[in-house]
């Protein structure tokens, strides 16, 4: 690689506009690959990126970006006129609507390489079919900063946590969410939203990893399927030191995690059971708690990918 290779990601915008905790991730990934490269890295906000199209010169050689807040028709022109090669960090493959989905699959065919987190997914869907050459398997991570937080286990409390959106798609977090009304050790956090002004809360970044540290169990959830993703919670939670109460997808077993040796399954069907007997003996699984840590410390953090990336660079 050369080493006066520039690297440009959408940064500061993101955190003023999108403060989702899925993109604190890629920031601090994306700034991994910079540092572990040795290549140079620009952050740039919406409006940089807007200022480009005054210049003639390239500015950097690569554009690295999670969603189109960097990408726009005349950006696109830009980035093809001076041969900056675009790789696209790309979650969600579906669309809230038929708008949305064109506007996804627009940007997904204009990117030259794409990290896909729900590839199985991705590799189903026969829409995205000429893009399966240029797609490589990229799972979610746990960032570093989920291992700061180092609460000691007896210092937590008990309540079993349960965060993000409740949207429809998500009938095992709504289950929850109505079963915590009749207990008092199921705890809800509800999405934060993405708007500023428009936040139910702020609890995003360091501070979400801080509650997860302050708990001795969590649940991650994926959506229904055939949206059953592998979401960004199944490494955070255990990355914070936190037993996971895990609804089982399959995509869990290819990533390492094995049932009842780095988590406990949990479904539709018997989540109070599973949330009863976890709240009741949750001290039996501390080992457990950190073994799954252990586990994703290793295999998922956000310097591991951003190592498989650099390779990927170096062949780009």
């Amino acid at each position: 690689m050369d080493s006066v290779l520039k690297v440009a990601i959408p940064s500061s915008d993101y955190h003023k506009r999108f403060s989702s905790q899925l993109i604190h991730g890629f920031i601090q990934m994306a700034r991994q690959v910079c540092k572990h490269a040795g290549i140079e890295c620009f952050e740039k906000d919406q409006q940089e990126f807007k200022s480009l199209l005054d210049s003639d010169k390239k500015p950097f050689d690569i554009l690295i970006s999670m969603g189109f807040t960097s990408l726009t028709p005349d950006l696109a022109k830009f980035y093809k006129h001076h041969n900056i090669k675009v790789i696209l960090f790309q979650d969600d493959i579906h669309g809230k609507d038929e708008k949305d989905f064109k506007k996804k699959k627009k940007w997904i065919q204009f990117a030259d390489l794409l990290l896909i987190p729900y590839y199985e997914n991705f590799l189903s869907r026969e829409e995205y079919t000429n893009c399966h050459s240029k797609a490589i398997e990229f799972p979610w991570f746990a960032p570093r900063a989920c291992f700061n937080h180092k609460t000691k286990w007896n210092q937590r409390n008990n309540n079993i946590l349960v965060s993000g959106c409740m949207a429809a798609v998500y009938s095992l977090r709504r289950n929850l969410r109505t079963f915590s009304r009749s207990v008092n050790y199921v705890e809800i956090l509800d999405h934060p939203g993405y708007r500023p002004g428009k936040r139910k809360h702020n609890i995003i970044g360091d501070a979400y990893y801080s509650l997860l540290s302050d708990h001795k169990c969590a649940v991650a959830t994926s959506a229904d399927p055939p949206l059953d993703y592998p979401l960004s919670k199944y490494f955070e939670i255990p990355a914070c030191g936190c037993l996971g109460l895990f609804e089982e997808i399959g995509a869990l077993a290819n990533l390492g995690f094995e049932k009842n040796k780095h988590y406990i399954p949990i479904t539709n069907e018997d989540f109070r059971d599973v949330a009863k007997h976890a709240h009741k003996n949750i001290n039996k699984y501390e080992n457990m708690a950190t073994t799954c840590k252990e586990h994703v410390r290793r295999y998922h953090t956000d310097v591991v990918r951003a190592c498989s990336l650099v390779d990927i660079l170096n062949n780009f």
